[in-house]
């Protein structure tokens, strides 16, 4: 499922591990907070994802296919919906239910949409690691272990990106 930028490839893997955990937690029912944290952070890590490849295409000189732009925007807004909705019903049988919808999305993504530019990724993949240098999606911030909350009820949390952030 290479690119052949490692800087996207990093990306694309993070948030297939946030997939994986995200779709672990919800079979565990695991508590409320937890999944809307998954939600949150997936969210914020997509669109920060999204920001940074069409960055990537820009500086490149490769512009943003509309098909391409498309498509990541309407998966954004899902994703946001999605969040939103279960944070607002706690319904874990939808998010349970669009598990397969999520993961069949990022395989369509990297494997068809992201396979059309390999051979531009590859070919300028130094220049896309010096344009990606300052910026880090995420470190795999999540391994298959549980995430344990304080007794007290903790808040639905994710990541906020600087405005202007690659």
């Amino acid at each position: 499922m290479s690119v052949g930028a490692e800087a996207l490839d990093a990306d694309h893997r993070a948030l297939l591990d946030l997939v994986r955990r995200l779709d672990e937690s919800v079979r565990a029912r695991e508590p409320f907070e937890i999944v809307a944290s998954l939600l949150t952070v997936a969210t914020e890590l997509t669109e920060a994802h999204i920001r940074r490849e069409e960055d990537v295409l820009r500086r490149l000189n490769m512009g943003v296919d509309a098909e391409h732009a498309h498509a990541h925007q309407a998966f954004l807004t899902w994703s946001r919906r999605l969040r939103d909705d279960f944070i607002r019903t706690r319904d874990a049988g939808r998010v349970r239910s669009v598990m397969p919808v999520i993961r069949d999305w990022w395989h369509f993504h990297v494997c068809d949409q992201d396979m059309v530019d390999r051979p531009l990724f590859t070919a300028n993949a130094d220049r896309i690691e010096a344009i990606l240098a300052d910026s880090s999606l995420a470190e795999p911030i999540l391994d298959s272990g549980p995430l344990h909350w304080p007794d007290a009820p903790a808040p639905v949390v994710g990541l906020r990106f600087a405005p202007g952030a690659v």
